[in-house]
């Protein structure tokens, strides 16, 4: 029997994608402070503090910036 990282590690797991093109292009200056606004607008209009507001997608939660 061996570990199971020697034993999965290679098989299932490969390297994960690159960035796609396109989600690079949409991440500019211009792209970035729309959306920022429009979250401080629904933030206002709901009384959402930004102490609750979490970074999160599809697996989870991202601490700091990277």
């Amino acid at each position: 029997m061996c570990g199971f990282l020697s034993c999965h590690l290679d098989i299932h797991l490969g390297k994960p994608p690159g960035l796609d093109p396109k989600r690079a292009q949409a991440f500019n200056v211009a792209t970035v402070a729309c959306h920022f606004e429009l979250l401080q607008k629904v933030l206002d209009k709901l009384g959402i503090p930004w102490s609750n507001v979490y970074n999160m997608d599809e697996k989870g939660v991202q601490r700091g910036g990277g």
